[in-house]
């Protein structure tokens, strides 16, 4: 029945295919979230030092290859593509050799991200509105904490990532279902 309706919309054997095989994807992508997400709620650092080194490997490979198209490039271009692959080897060798300082190094600048937003909220929203001021103080509060502690930034950063990768697993899964029973 649902096949016919998708026939009158246009839809051929082809297209109804591919939804189903679509659906059968988003179920496989939602279940590896979900896992992921364990993984990153028991192992928090052990994830996020793994994911930094593969991170890392990309860079490094991006690096690498921008400092040969620097090195071929004509004047004017080179210096550029010289530079920027220099960094991006650098930050690469520096995730994949020592992924927890550079996890750290991470969570100070985000903690001084928060706290300077935290400064903004407190004193451009002025100090009649109790919501700027409250708000401002807790993000005072949170970047202070990730400048001063940055485990304790990297341990509630990896569970937020968490949070949000088990509930985009859900939801993939669910609408997975969703899509390939409404085409049987």
């Amino acid at each position: 029945m649902e096949q016919d309706y998708l026939k009158g919309l246009g839809f051929n054997k082809g297209m109804v295919a591919f939804l189903k095989t679509s659906g059968k994807t988003m179920i496989f992508r939602g279940i590896l979230l979900v896992l992921l997400s364990g993984l990153l709620f028991c192992y928090p650092v052990e994830t996020t030092t793994i994911t930094t080194r593969i991170i890392g490997i990309g860079l490094l490979l991006d690096g690498i290859l921008l400092l040969g198209a620097g090195f071929r490039a004509g004047e004017g271009r080179r210096e550029l593509l010289v530079f920027n692959g220099f960094v991006l080897v650098l930050v690469g060798c520096l995730s994949v050799f020592k992924p927890l300082a550079v996890n750290w190094l991470w969570v100070i600048v985000i903690g001084i991200w928060i706290l300077i937003a935290g400064l903004q909220s407190l004193f451009i929203g002025g100090s009649r509105l109790w919501s700027s001021v409250f708000s401002g103080l807790i993000l005072i509060l949170v970047g202070g904490l990730f400048i001063s502690a940055p485990w304790v930034g990297l341990l509630q950063i990896a569970w937020c990532l968490a949070l949000l990768l088990m509930m985009t697993g859900t939801v993939l899964i669910v609408q997975g279902f969703r899509l390939t029973s409404s085409l049987r």
